[in-house]
């Protein structure tokens, strides 16, 4: 296996792992540190990577950060607001 392929195969298990757990808890925190040391140059930026692709995976709309301080990332399912039209057809709905 070259090390694009390994790259690449680990990239699609952090899509499914992160794909699964905006599935359950609807966002993802994790330490800068923590990436940077373990995932190497570019960790952060392929980690939000992977959460925007889970995110598009799930047909979910999902926002990535850094916190202001640097120390951790996030991504987060970004609900959308609900319309007074949506509200009044549920209304009329039920």
């Amino acid at each position: 296996m070259t090390t694009d392929q390994l790259a690449e195969r680990r990239f699609k298990e952090l899509v499914e792992w992160m794909a699964g757990m905006l599935t359950s808890k609807g966002s993802i925190v994790e330490s800068v540190d923590w990436l940077t040391s373990n995932g190497g140059p570019g960790a952060v930026e392929r980690w939000r990577r992977a959460g925007r692709t889970a995110a598009r995976q799930l047909e979910i709309t999902c926002r990535t950060g850094i916190s202001r301080d640097g120390m951790l990332v996030w991504i987060t399912e970004e609900h959308q607001p609900v319309s007074n039209d949506q509200l009044q057809s549920s209304d009329t709905a039920s």
